[in-house]
């Protein structure tokens, strides 16, 4: 018999009652940084930077290079790559991006990703809409 149980609470006062590979889903209330405010300590939400907030959830985190990432072997240790505020994305870039997500990477990224060369002109395909499953 399959048990389903909603859990609305603090994070971190509810990670003391879950078992480890236990969770199917979770719904929060995003945006997940400089956004909101609950009004106690030690919340996650008010963030002011990606940093504070992969800190704040225990992600050890490194800056990759756009010449590191189309090293395609230079990144095969990860298991997430982030993209915050990346619109910027060379051709090389994107494709080292598609492998690594074909590899079972996973990619992350907020705010229109892969949009603009590297002039910071508009293209009329995003370099990662395909990636992300966009269609304009």
């Amino acid at each position: 018999m399959i048990m389903h149980k909603i859990i609305q609470s603090d994070i971190y006062a509810a990670l003391k009652y879950i078992d480890n590979n236990s969770i199917d889903i979770a719904i929060t209330s995003p945006p997940y940084w400089a956004q909101r405010n609950y009004g106690f300590d030690k919340q996650i939400g008010n963030e002011k930077t990606y940093m504070e907030l992969t800190e704040d959830l225990g992600i050890n985190v490194d800056f990759i290079t756009g010449v590191k990432l189309c090293k395609g072997d230079a990144i095969s240790d990860y298991d997430v790559i982030l993209l915050p505020y990346s619109q910027v994305v060379t051709e090389a870039e994107a494709k080292s991006l598609k492998s690594f997500v074909a590899s079972g990477g996973s990619v992350i990224a907020n705010f229109r990703p892969g949009i603009r060369n590297k002039h910071c002109q508009l293209l009329k395909e995003g370099r990662l809409d395909e990636l992300f499953g966009i269609k304009w």
